[in-house]
């Protein structure tokens, strides 16, 4: 009987795996990857305090990554962890409120904001924003600063200057409607190979699946990629296969790497 040679497979989330539910094919080609062996990793931009497990518990995966600085086992042993330290969150809470930033702070444990901005986003509200520089008890991961909006709806750009001063602590990643921060030295990319080096797999046996631009780290470190459909062209550039399919894009992919029937 021939030994299946080990892989490694990272999945972004949103836009990903996950379309308001999980297409069935790719349920079932993601429990079969499993059974023969295969690893899977969970590796969302989004904090652990903003994922939703309930939405993913039906996917055997065998470990977590949490916004490019926390990774967990399936059985929630931490293999990796690094928060925003104490100084870089007192400079972030006031530089948010010198520029009156609308920021959604994703931490560990939930998810933050002021009080009366972005309504739509749930998340603990705060009636003062300055408790979140106690880091014990606020652990933070990473944030993302929502643009305004102007009188045509239209997406106003973040204040240069608010930009300049927190690119001393964070990589700051232009999502279009919004400004991804997370924490220098950090990313998909690092995440993946900490990750792999703490359980001996070698980046040779890994694949990465995305479909935007924060996707790109773990696209340029896996030895293979895959973009969904609705990816943007850059991405694409990088990947070995774009798929047709959106919610059963990761089945095809799959069927198409040869490890799916």
């Amino acid at each position: 009987m021939k030994t299946v040679e080990k892989k490694a497979f990272f999945f972004d989330f949103d836009g990903t795996i996950w379309f308001g539910h999980f297409g069935e094919k790719t349920l079932k080609a993601l429990k079969d990857l499993h059974k023969k062996g295969h690893l899977l990793f969970y590796n969302s931009g989004r904090s652990k305090g903003n994922t939703y497990f309930d939405r993913i518990n039906e996917i055997p995966f065998d470990g977590f990554l949490f916004g490019g600085c926390h990774a967990q086992a399936k059985n929630g042993e931490v293999i990796y962890l690094s928060n925003i330290s104490k100084q870089a969150m007192q400079e972030t809470v006031e530089i948010e409120n010198k520029y009156d930033l609308l920021i959604i702070y994703e931490g560990v444990k939930a998810c933050y904001k002021r009080k009366g901005i972005l309504d739509w986003i749930p998340s603990v509200e705060l009636e003062d924003n300055s408790v979140l520089i106690d880091t014990n008890e606020y652990p933070m991961s990473k944030f993302s600063i929502f643009k305004k909006k102007d009188e045509f709806g239209e997406s106003e750009p973040v204040p240069s200057e608010a930009l300049d001063l927190l690119s001393k602590h964070y990589i700051l990643i232009e999502m279009g409607s919004y400004v991804e921060c997370i924490q220098k030295g950090h990313g998909k990319d690092f995440i993946i190979e900490t990750v792999c080096e703490k359980l001996g797999v070698d980046l040779k046996d890994t694949y990465a699946f995305g479909d935007s631009m924060n996707d790109f780290p773990m696209f340029r470190t896996c030895a293979k990629s895959v973009a969904i459909g609705h990816s943007p062209d850059e991405l694409k550039k990088h990947a070995i296969y774009v798929t047709k399919e959106e919610e059963n894009g990761v089945w095809e992919a799959l069927k198409f790497l040869g490890f799916v029937d």
